[in-house]
């Protein structure tokens, strides 16, 4: 069975804002939208899976010289990814671009959003807070989770970098966007392995 956690918009219309009754405060969305979290189905409690991969992205793909190679997991409602920053990603002297740290992030929520709603999506909107400087050598990981769904249209997710010890480094949220069903087929030419088992009836 498939359980729903449902809750109204954050930000319902108010006669003295402008908006109607009913009209969202996100104009992308228009309706006021009802959230909906959808766990994966039929996730093994406990269980830790390992996610697809691509051979070009700059994050996780194997064939991409510059890139970070990563590779993420999930529980079916979490997903993360540990790595441990090079000297080469430096930006001020010491510390990691927050370029870099903001890529991290962004994959590991864009990979949340697949997990709970089985569809992959663009990057529409990214804030990210850096609370601690993120020194090259070290091991972090970065978490990303689902916040909400509205209709299958935009997704937001929340997602940290922290170090072992649990310190947070830096905090991000993002809105995204699904694909549309042909760059969906272009994009899975790109994976290694079959992403089928993630998307079910989408892919």
């Amino acid at each position: 069975m498939e359980m729903f956690q449902i809750s109204r918009c954050p930000a319902p219309a108010a006669p003295e804002d402008g908006r109607t009754p009913g009209q969202c405060v996100d104009a992308r969305v228009g309706a006021c939208c009802i959230l909906l979290v959808r766990p994966f189905l039929s996730w093994p409690t406990g269980r830790v899976k390992t996610l697809p991969h691509t051979l070009g992205c700059f994050v996780c793909g194997e064939a991409n010289p510059a890139g970070l190679k990563l590779r993420f997991e999930t529980d079916g409602r979490r997903v993360q990814t540990r790595f441990v920053p090079q000297a080469q990603h430096v930006g001020f002297r010491g510390t990691i671009h927050g370029g870099i740290i903001s890529t991290v992030l962004d994959e590991t929520m864009v990979w949340a959003c697949v997990v709970q709603t089985r569809r992959f999506a663009y990057c529409a909107e990214l804030t990210v807070r850096f609370v601690n400087p993120v020194p090259p050598g070290q091991e972090v990981t970065a978490v990303g989770e689902l916040v909400s769904n509205r209709r299958d249209r935009i997704y937001e997710a929340k997602g940290e970098l922290k170090t072992e010890a649990g310190l947070v480094l830096a905090a991000a949220t993002g809105k995204y966007i699904p694909l549309k069903s042909a760059n969906l087929r272009e994009m899975l030419t790109d994976f290694v392995g079959d992403p089928n088992w993630l998307l079910g009836a989408e892919a």
